[in-house]
């Protein structure tokens, strides 16, 4: 015991003591479980060495850490790393003479991510677009063609692995690229079906675009002035009264007759909705499941855009699969349509929603994100809550096979300033640009992780 209490003496005087206790001679050596390490601005990261003596008995000895440029990054002594810039750095611990160093990579990537459930796209912080899963390697490589984007938006019928992409470029008008067959998602006039791996301009010359989606049958754009164009397939309406009402495909950008101005745009799947300048949201297509959200319940094809009920003003709009969502100038969510796995947040599993439902109202958010069975948001509080479907609600395996109508919580407590999300999967961005997505994987490694495999999770998108 004398010699224990001898030992903790001097290890707080700098000496070194084997693990039980005893003195032991000077530091050999130094190791950490990593080697390098890759995070985004603002992203923190806790570190950890250990020191061995000649005889590689482990050692309780004062470790301290610098970090070589404090502009990248700094490090506490105690091994606590906060990245503040894009580069390069050492990171070093020392114990007496002995060191060991951690190499830092910091990056900014990503802004937005546009998920479908075959492919991803990713809009970085130059601009630029970077792709994983489908005909792109799960890794990830730069989309072809070069460009600068201000937003990106994806869709198609991803399950028979015909993603499509559009982009709103830093010049203002539109680009396409991705499959482009039945239906004809790339709007530029054919529809043979072949794949674009770069993108190419959409027809009709548009060059103040506010905004452009992409559902799955359906591709819409709206101009400087309001006015909105659909192209793709209408079979239900969902791409303006010029396409509804049977079996109506344009390979181009079609003029939807209405009055109403929009600012925003989300196609989703048999059904679209947009918001205008005001913040009115106003929707289109099959009224299947109460999506149109006029507080009918007769499921007809609504051929014009109609207001949703309840004269919410919204500051934006997701569609989901079935169920769409507005985040309101009041910071609530509001959900209607399908609710079959408690998605709309009512706190009730079962019935659909003919008009917006206040989701998850003990929660102030953001900014949210509606997949094909779950919605989730950022709070108030920076955590993100999801609800729905249990597998992809983020949570981990211990929710996996439950639906839950009211909010739980993503783990990880990441940090995310904007959520993204397609069929089958949620993307978070954090303050520093890094992407993690959760739910499921594809054959292509949609999730962006370079593999396949679902994720119950969050799990960090690989950086170019």
């Amino acid at each position: 015991m004398k010699i224990r209490t001898l030992c903790c003496v001097l290890a707080l005087a700098g000496a070194a003591c084997t693990e039980n206790g005893q003195p032991s001679g000077s530091v050999d050596s130094l190791s950490t479980p990593v080697a390098s390490l890759t995070l985004a601005p603002f992203e923190t990261y806790q570190l950890s060495a250990a020191a061995f003596g000649a005889d590689d008995s482990a050692l309780t000895i004062p470790i301290s850490w610098r970090s070589a440029d404090t502009t990248i990054a700094t490090v506490s002594d105690s091994g606590e790393v906060v990245a503040k810039a894009e580069g390069n750095v050492s990171l070093i611990a020392k114990a007496e003479s002995e060191s060991v160093t951690v190499a830092l990579r910091v990056v900014s990537s990503f802004t937005a991510v546009a998920f479908t459930e075959s492919a991803s796209c990713a809009l970085r912080t130059t601009g630029t677009v970077w792709c994983w899963g489908g005909q792109w390697p799960a890794t990830g490589a730069a989309l072809a063609g070069g460009g600068t984007f201000q937003e990106l938006a994806g869709g198609g019928v991803s399950y028979l692995g015909r993603p499509a992409f559009c982009g709103l470029t830093s010049g203002g008008s539109v680009a396409c690229w991705g499959e482009d067959g039945n239906p004809p998602l790339l709007g530029v006039g054919s529809d043979t079906g072949y794949f674009a791996t770069a993108p190419v301009a959409v027809t009709g010359g548009f060059t103040a675009v506010l905004s452009v989606g992409v559902g799955y049958f359906q591709a819409c754009l709206v101009t400087a002035g309001g006015s909105l164009y659909c192209w793709g397939r209408g079979n239900h309406g969902e791409a303006g009264v010029n396409l509804g009402g049977g079996f109506f495909i344009a390979s181009v950008p079609d003029s939807v007759l209405t009055t109403v101005k929009f600012a925003q745009i989300t196609p989703a799947r048999y059904f679209t909705c947009g918001l205008t300048g005001a913040g009115a949201a106003y929707c289109w297509g099959s009224n299947s499941w109460g999506a149109v959200g006029n507080d009918t319940s007769t499921e007809v094809d609504v051929l014009v855009p109609v207001p949703v009920a309840g004269g919410h003003v919204f500051t934006k709009l997701v569609a989901g699969y079935d169920h769409p969502c507005g985040l309101t100038t009041d910071s609530e969510i509001w959900c209607w349509a399908e609710n079959d796995e408690g998605e709309a947040g009512s706190g009730v599993v079962g019935q659909y929603l003919t008009s917006p439902v206040h989701s998850a109202p003990s929660l102030h958010f953001t900014d949210l994100a509606g997949g094909d069975d779950v919605t989730c948001g950022i709070a108030t509080d920076s955590l993100t809550y999801c609800w729905g479907a249990g597998a992809g609600l983020g949570a981990g395996d211990a929710v996996v096979g439950g639906d839950f109508p009211n909010p739980v919580a993503v783990a990880g407590h990441h940090r995310f300033v904007h959520l993204f999300s397609g069929r089958g999967a949620v993307c978070g961005v954090t303050v520093g640009g890094a992407a993690y997505c959760w739910g499921k994987a594809t054959n292509g490694g949609n999730l962006g992780d370079g593999v396949t495999v679902s994720s119950t999770v969050p799990i960090r998108v690989l950086d170019p």
